[in-house]
């Protein structure tokens, strides 16, 4: 199964597909992954961009981290 785009929703759909059984390809046509919601670095710093302020409002988000051992960081804006 082949998923073009490697932004979350991209992401998340591979991931659910290959938790069924599905073998699944994602393609990115960027060096980098994340679609519009990504974290880079500059000067040290690490900068969030896009729709991530949103995150936080998404249980399903939380329960994906806890899944992965992924640690789970709220910060205020």
């Amino acid at each position: 199964m082949a998923i073009v785009g490697a932004g979350i929703a991209g992401l998340v759909a591979g991931y659910e597909l290959q938790k069924v059984g599905h073998e699944v390809i994602v393609f990115e046509r960027d060096k980098v992954i994340g679609g519009r919601m990504q974290t880079t670095t500059k000067k040290g710093l690490l900068f969030d961009s896009g729709a991530d302020f949103f995150i936080n409002r998404y249980d399903l988000m939380r329960s994906y981290a806890a899944e992965l051992n992924i640690p789970w960081e709220f910060t205020q804006k």
